[in-house]
């Protein structure tokens, strides 16, 4: 910043890259600062596109993101948390995938325009803490979930507990970004009859305290002797389920045909947390995910050979 007077008198105003204006009745001159309105180099394209795909993934799974970090409170702190959790992470994953200029379907992102209406399925970091989820496991092939089965023919619910380290104060959510099942053409690689919008749906499994101390046969005994069920994905479906050799598809638990998912362990009455990270997508399928959210996905069209990411409108599109 500079002062002094024009031989024309008091400046109001920019002269090339010069700003003059007036403060204390001086005449004062500074560097003028140019804003670019729509920034268009790529590192732009990127952290523009990754921040609006974060926000409309915790947009859509609030519901349980809110609360998810352990320490930190709900609301606005944990949104500020989800945010600066995956910022790096995401924009690391489309970056590789631009230097590696990915085109057989597979990708480590899927990321959206700001414009856009709906979430994408990515590796999100969901939940943070010190406790450790080792119950429920997920497995690739069908992408599934499973659980321990009883030890042998006559272990107890009770039994099963305690060997499995669950108390009555335990609850596992298990999360999902993912696509409905509306029609997946299995003799056509990367070819889908239909597809719907991607969404967000969770389901909770909480410990029954009456489970601590139930002498049924655990083998013979069905999931609601275990926990109660709750949440927007196929409850009923799951419920009917039994303890022995439980394994559930995506498709199974939540309708979905493919979607990023995982499972949270969390105590409700010590507010600790697991640490979740979504993982898992079955590959074959995953690289439609951002087409098909912008009408640039042609289901009569087999998709190897083009890229998953769309970015910032289409400006940013590596599709080949």
């Amino acid at each position: 910043m500079a002062k002094g007077n024009l031989f024309l008198g008091v400046a109001r105003g920019s002269v090339g890259d010069v700003t003059f204006y007036t403060k204390n009745g001086n005449q004062v001159s500074r560097v003028r600062r140019r804003s670019v309105k729509n920034p268009s180099t790529q590192a732009q394209l990127v952290q523009r596109a990754v921040l609006a795909t974060i926000a409309k993934a915790y947009a859509a799974g609030s519901m349980i993101f809110d609360h998810s970090f352990e320490g930190v409170s709900t609301g606005e702190k944990s949104q500020a948390r989800f945010m600066s959790r995956n910022l790096d992470l995401l924009r690391s994953y489309v970056e590789d995938d631009l230097r590696n200029n990915r085109g057989d379907g597979q990708c480590h992102a899927a990321v959206v325009a700001r414009g856009g209406s709906f979430p994408v399925p990515n590796g999100y970091l969901v939940s943070e803490g010190s406790l450790l989820q080792d119950f429920f496991t997920l497995a690739q092939g069908e992408v599934s979930l499973l659980m321990p089965a009883p030890a042998n023919d006559n272990q107890t619910i009770a039994q099963y507990c305690e060997a499995n380290g669950l108390i009555d104060d335990d609850i596992f959510t298990v999360v999902c970004f993912g696509i409905e099942d509306t029609g997946w053409n299995e003799g056509a690689l990367h070819q889908y009859d239909s597809v719907w919008p991607c969404s967000f749906k969770f389901l909770r499994f909480r410990v029954k305290t009456s489970a601590i101390t139930s002498t049924t046969v655990a083998a013979n005994a069905l999931l609601t002797e275990l926990f109660d069920i709750e949440g927007s994905g196929n409850v009923q479906t799951v419920a009917s389920s039994g303890v022995d050799g439980f394994e559930q598809t995506v498709d199974d638990l939540f309708g979905f045909v493919v979607g990023k998912f995982g499972v949270i362990r969390s105590r409700e009455n010590s507010g600790l947390r697991s640490t979740c990270r979504l993982g898992l997508g079955d590959p074959v399928k995953w690289g439609i995910i951002s087409k098909y959210l912008y009408g640039n996905w042609d289901p009569s069209v087999n998709m190897i050979g083009q890229s998953p990411l769309i970015l910032e409108g289409g400006s940013l599109n590596v599709g080949r």
